[in-house]
């Protein structure tokens, strides 16, 4: 067995050194790291890459408009903007959904 005053103080030290990490600055990821939001379509998995993503909301309605543009639902009212919706399963060559999903992805509007 060890004894009891190593013990106290390796954990001393181990005590320091974990408080001496919230010191250190930040290290930053690096540039082959991406977060994903990991979604299904379809019953299949996609992953769109979280830079690309401002938000994610539910319970909005939804309103149909006529329109030619491939996968458009319609248009709803986001944080005081009314923004087109696209159906993912339409725009990915799935059937289109019947139902209008529980919530939606906006995206940046970064070109």
């Amino acid at each position: 067995m060890s004894d009891p005053v190593e013990q106290i103080s390796d954990v001393a030290v181990l005590r320091r050194e974990f408080d001496h990490e919230f010191t250190r600055p930040r290290t930053q990821a690096s540039s082959d790291h991406q977060d994903l939001l990991l979604i299904t379509v379809a019953g299949n998995d996609y992953a769109i890459r979280l830079q690309d993503v401002a938000g994610v909301v539910t319970g909005r309605a939804i309103t149909s408009i006529p329109a030619s543009a491939p996968g458009l639902v319609g248009v709803a009212g986001v944080r005081g903007e009314i923004v087109p919706v696209f159906g993912l399963s339409a725009l990915l060559g799935y059937p289109k959904d019947s139902v209008s999903p529980p919530w939606m992805v906006v995206c940046n509007n970064d070109d």
